[in-house]
């Protein structure tokens, strides 16, 4: 047989064997799409037209606003379960800043009983923002993992030069902060609160998140809501005399060899919420989502509204 010929066969069986795996990978990836954009149990699908209403989605629950889509999981309803496959499948790079490590959210997502995600289509389906939340016992939540994307907008930051020259290579003027971390925290934990939780704790990744979650009602300590913690009394004491400051300054010199305070874990700072109180972190999250609604309204280059 002609050596050139036998080239050519090998060549085309070897381009032929690269076509068909190409494409059993564009199918694979457009199934995940179609799965993680709906299907059962997501086939309902509610356009939401006011920023009020995005407080009352539920498990099952699909809305849409703008370019984004929101789903939110219990997956400890069967038809849910079948998502987390799909869910560590997703890029998390851009949402979490590219500082959570792949293992990490693998593990997260095996061990959630509940999620939100939002996405949005860029030619593709993208994770924005995310929460996952582990069941520790009947009555108590891990809120294992939070990411949102910064939002930026080309016609924001071009409209801030237009009206002001010195704003030119300022970036911070195209940002939009929807506060969406904030907005699916409040949303799961009140839903959580609603079906019979009371204590919800977190890990703060670095000690300057400390003060943000105090903010919202959580405190620093290792044990259990409701049984005698030394470094939360710390924390409380700190807060009553107004030196939270020096408080936090401390934070960094407290060790696990000390006994007293017994409160870092690998992931970070273990702050918890007694009673589960979303009241002031929910005010906050509805003021900055009806604040920031009307720039969704204006700037689409930041969805592409499909």
């Amino acid at each position: 047989m002609n050596w050139l010929y036998m080239r050519n066969l090998n060549t085309h069986k070897r381009t032929k064997k690269k076509y068909i795996k190409r494409k059993q990978k564009q199918r694979q990836q457009r199934k995940s799409r179609k799965l993680l954009k709906g299907g059962a149990p997501f086939e309902n699908v509610t356009q939401i037209h006011n920023p009020e209403d995005m407080f009352n989605i539920t498990p099952g629950d699909y809305y849409t606003f703008f370019g984004f889509h929101m789903k939110f999981y219990d997956f400890d309803i069967p038809d849910h379960n079948k998502y987390k496959d799909i869910l560590k499948k997703t890029n998390i790079g851009e949402p979490c800043q590219w500082k959570i490590q792949k293992e990490y959210f693998y593990n997260a997502v095996d061990k959630s009983r509940f999620a939100i995600t939002l996405t949005y289509f860029d030619g593709k389906e993208y994770i924005d923002s995310f929460i996952l939340c582990d069941q520790l016992s009947i009555n108590e939540l891990y809120v294992s993992l939070t990411c949102s994307r910064k939002i930026f907008s080309d016609e924001k930051y071009e409209e801030a030069i237009a009206l002001d020259k010195s704003n030119k290579g300022n970036l911070n003027k195209g940002n939009i902060n929807m506060s969406f971390g904030l907005f699916l925290r409040c949303v799961i934990l009140t839903y959580a609160k609603s079906i019979g939780f009371t204590n919800v704790y977190n890990d703060a990744s670095e000690s300057d998140l400390i003060p943000y979650y105090t903010r919202f009602g959580f405190r620093l300590g290792k044990n259990k809501c409701g049984t005698e913690d030394k470094i939360t009394e710390k924390h409380e004491s700190a807060i009553l005399k107004k030196t939270e400051k020096e408080f936090y300054a401390s934070v960094n010199t407290m060790t696990d060899n000390d006994s007293t305070y017994l409160y870092k874990t690998k992931s970070g700072f273990r702050m918890k919420l007694q009673g589960i109180d979303v009241g002031y972190m929910c005010s906050h999250a509805h003021k900055k989502l009806k604040e920031n609604w009307s720039e969704l309204e204006k700037y689409k280059d930041i969805y592409n509204g499909d």
